[in-house]
């Protein structure tokens, strides 16, 4: 993906889909071999972390 050479970290609340427990957290465009849990329920965080990066290169994509 080329918009991730350009991708500058930042801030998102991300929300648990099983929980809805809110964990602020640093994103980054990383490959996420590795399951980031809630920790709250333990439910697997890593397609809302890969939403939340996809929904910010689309947001920061000029029209």
């Amino acid at each position: 993906m080329e918009d991730s050479a350009n991708f500058i970290s930042f801030r998102a609340e991300i929300e648990c889909s099983a929980c809805h427990y809110h964990l602020p957290m640093m994103l980054q465009p990383v490959h996420m071999e590795i399951p980031i849990l809630c920790p709250s329920c333990g439910h697997n965080l890593t397609y809302v972390i890969r939403s939340a990066i996809r929904k910010h290169l689309n947001e920061a994509v000029p029209v």
